[in-house]
């Protein structure tokens, strides 16, 4: 027996080889415990896994540190599995699918907000036309009331209001002519057959003969032959026993002035196209001078007398050049050179 203080009573139980045999036992026990796998390399086995479970540790008592060292853990063939260029397409579908889904989105998102920009367009639009005619509304009733406003009736009142009722002669106060019956009897119609029946005198002369039906009818035939004119005050003046107002008179030839005013330079069955005398009018703006006669009767309060004239021949001897062209033009036209009926007309 060897009786060495340095070694071990039972040192022969621990030779070298006995050792060497030794193997860690290793217990794990966590839930995410997975199987390992093993891998045959010759005669011996190799455990390699992340997760080490519990009843497989005893797996682990076959490697053997004489064959494997760890040095030699390099020559290992590993054979992991490897993912396939196949094995992505349900990836690449969902992916795709998802993208279509969020384009689909987007675009009914576009479509909506593109409609609701749409609507509010026309939404102020409408409320925009409805503001217009309601102005237009509270200007006609303005209109309307203002007549019998003042107390102290004079003959410079009178004329005022005539010009501020009649500038555009019998139409909206806005320019336009009358194209409906409803038009026809709106507020500014009546305030102006109003007017004349308050302040015209019922044997009032005028351009058309006498009586305050036979001026309105004036006007009226007047306002067909030249829709589209306009009437401002110059000046006013006392000459005689009169009010002399002195006016610029502004009227547009379009077609529908030169078919109604000037028929024979119109087209016909027989000729296709305007005559040129028709055509150096056609489109051209006038402005003249003109003059409108009040004649106030200070006793009953009204007007006696009411006539108007502008030169119209000089505007159209200057568009035409020559005499005999206008003398052709006012041949058979419907209003005469000093801008009045050519005869006294009815409808």
């Amino acid at each position: 027996m060897d009786n060495k203080s340095l070694s071990l009573p039972n040192r022969s139980h621990y030779r070298d080889d006995v050792i060497g045999q030794v193997v860690q036992r290793i217990k794990f026990t966590s839930h995410y415990a997975q199987t390992p796998k093993i891998y045959e390399e010759d005669d011996t086995t190799h455990v390699f896994s992340k997760h080490y479970a519990p009843n497989d540790v005893t797996s682990l008592d076959r490697i053997s540190p004489r064959t494997h060292s760890r040095s030699s853990t390099e020559s290992l063939d590993i054979n992991m599995p490897v993912i396939e260029g196949n094995d992505t397409a349900p990836f690449d579908s969902e992916s795709n699918t998802m993208v279509e889904t969020l384009k689909q989105q987007h675009r009914g998102y576009m479509q909506r907000y593109r409609k609701k920009i749409k609507d509010r367009a026309t939404t102020l639009e409408s409320d925009i036309r409805r503001l217009q005619e309601r102005i237009q509304r509270l200007q006609e009733q303005y209109q309307t009331t203002s007549i019998g406003v003042s107390i102290c009736i004079t003959v410079w009142h009178v004329v005022a209001e005539y010009f501020r009722l009649f500038r555009f002669g019998l139409k909206k106060s806005t320019g336009e002519p009358w194209t409906t019956v409803e038009e026809r009897s709106s507020c500014m119609l009546r305030a102006q057959r109003d007017f004349m029946y308050a302040f015209m005198a019922p044997d009032v002369a005028s351009n058309n003969g006498t009586g305050v039906e036979r001026l309105l009818e004036y006007y009226r035939l007047l306002a067909f032959y030249l829709p589209d004119f306009e009437t401002r005050i110059v000046r006013m003046e006392i000459v005689e026993d009169m009010i002399l107002v002195t006016t610029t008179v502004q009227i547009t030839l379009t077609a529908n002035t030169l078919q109604r005013a000037f028929p024979h330079l119109a087209p016909g069955a027989e000729q296709h196209e305007w005559l040129l005398v028709a055509k150096k009018l056609l489109g051209k703006q006038i402005v003249m001078r003109g003059s409108t006669r009040f004649m106030w009767d200070s006793t009953t309060k009204h007007v006696a007398l009411l006539q108007s004239s502008a030169d119209l021949l000089s505007s159209i001897l200057r568009l035409l050049g020559d005499i005999q062209s206008v003398c052709s033009a006012f041949g058979e036209s419907r209003i005469t050179p000093d801008c009045t009926l050519a005869r006294p007309l009815t409808w």
